[in-house]
């Protein structure tokens, strides 16, 4: 299902950004990229994320206590890497737009979907909404691997290099005193990030 998501071609409209004018929005990345809070990063995506939560059907609440922990954990982990180098998603903080964009077309696609063929009308109802958010929460983070095989990050100096395993890119520049990263795109990477993704869902998947 996800590959049909993927070659979509009507795009989401793009949101204006919301955040200091030093936040490059396209390539080149030549003068690295800013350590914004990842607080910062969400709010230039918050209609998109609306989006996600009334297709989903969640009220406030319990979106806030389902998804949007999600979502913050991602934000700060993938921060504001490109989701490509040449391809989609190639400028700063495309991976996290194409990760929202992606698990609200999952999302989305879920609602024609019947996933309990069997069952009391009582157990259709309760299960159904868990099979949307499994497929919201598998479009969030099916790219979830790119920081790992694809990209190596550094301070300006080549001095820090962030390890994916250990700590998120944002608690990384924070417990590093860095202002701006750099990021330099590893060979031979050509879907290598799908072996990575289940290493570092417990990142960013909440309990």
């Amino acid at each position: 299902m996800f590959k049909k998501l993927f070659f979509q071609t009507k795009a989401l409209p793009e949101l204006s950004s919301q955040l200091d004018a030093d936040i490059p929005r396209y390539p080149p990345f030549l003068k690295g990229l800013p350590a914004a809070s990842p607080e910062d990063l969400q709010s230039t995506q918050d209609e998109l994320i609306a989006k996600l939560r009334q297709v989903l059907g969640f009220n406030q609440r319990d979106f806030q206590r389902l998804i949007q922990p999600c979502i913050d954990h991602l934000a700060s982990y993938v921060h504001l890497l490109p989701a490509s180098e040449h391809h989609h998603h190639s400028g700063a903080g495309g991976l996290l737009r194409h990760s929202l964009e992606v698990a609200f077309w999952a999302a989305q696609a879920a609602e024609g979907i019947i996933f309990v063929a069997s069952g009391t009308p009582v157990e259709k109802k309760e299960l159904e909404p868990r099979w949307r958010v499994a497929a919201a929460l598998g479009g969030l983070f099916h790219d979830i691997g790119k920081p790992v095989s694809d990209l190596s990050i550094t301070d300006e100096d080549g001095r820090y290099q962030w390890n994916p395993f250990l700590e998120t890119l944002s608690q990384w520049t924070t417990n590093n005193s860095i202002e701006r990263y750099f990021i330099r795109w590893r060979d031979g990477r050509c879907k290598r990030h799908e072996q990575f993704s289940i290493l570092v869902l417990n990142r960013v998947m909440t309990p």
